[in-house]
């Protein structure tokens, strides 16, 4: 009944009039690319910036939001909103069942509680912006990062199309290459205080999760503006 209510909780709190004017300019972008069939360099629309050097991380999303927009109108975006935010809610799930071994119904309830509690205080942010998707990426990096610990398996690789995904729909991509910096340094950690017998049990050196870190910034490039990117979020 508990995750019941929180689904539907989730459902309702991306459901909401457009309050966020961003929206507007955002879905014109969207359609200028589709007329003119390329991804702008320079601002186009303003008087006093024309010309200017533009690198638009958000152009994927703001592709999508005028398609939707074109077919369903600007009012479908925030059911978009909220299927994304449901996505959100289940890796965040199922990392819980990782990291905590969520294995009775007390500790179930303090999960979607808790869960609860979040998607209340993070309402102001479900407002139709192309960050939502930065929100689900990053619950799926720490989810398919924290399944490697136990199964070690090469699925860990999805994240680098995932990577360029996001690279492309908004500008906190940045956030995944960190997300994976940090479990690599962690798990390096880990297995020299292993080695050192500081900790007990078994711990193998992390190759897949250090190979991985390169491959993960060098498919950030993987954008209309390339080598740009990567200085983007400095």
């Amino acid at each position: 009944i508990v995750a019941v209510a929180t689904l539907l909780v989730a459902f309702v709190l991306c459901i909401k009039g457009v309050r966020e004017p961003d929206i507007w300019w955002q879905i014109r972008t969207g359609e200028w690319i589709l007329e003119n069939k390329t991804i702008p360099t320079q601002d186009v629309f303003s008087y006093t910036y024309e010309g200017a050097s533009w690198v638009n991380v958000k152009w994927g999303s703001e592709v999508l939001f005028a398609l939707i927009q074109y077919t369903l109108g600007a009012e479908f975006i925030f059911l978009l909103q909220a299927i994304v935010v449901l996505c959100m809610v289940f890796f965040l799930y199922k990392t819980a069942l990782l990291f905590h071994s969520i294995n009775n119904q007390s500790s179930t309830i303090v999960y979607w509680l808790s869960m609860l509690l979040f998607l209340i205080g993070a309402e102001y942010r479900f407002i139709g912006r192309p960050e939502m998707f930065s929100h689900l990426l990053t619950s799926i990096f720490v989810y398919v990062l924290f399944k490697h610990r136990t199964t070690q398996t090469n699925a860990l690789f999805i994240l680098i199309p995932l990577q360029i995904v996001w690279a492309n729909l908004h500008e906190a991509f940045g956030i995944g290459l960190v997300i994976a910096a940090v479990f690599t340094v962690g798990e390096w950690i880990q297995y020299y205080l292993h080695k050192k017998n500081i900790l007990h049990g078994n711990s193998s050196k992390p190759i897949k999760l250090t190979a991985l870190l390169p491959l993960l910034i060098l498919s950030t490039i993987i954008n209309p503006y390339g080598y740009k990117l990567l200085t983007k979020p400095f």
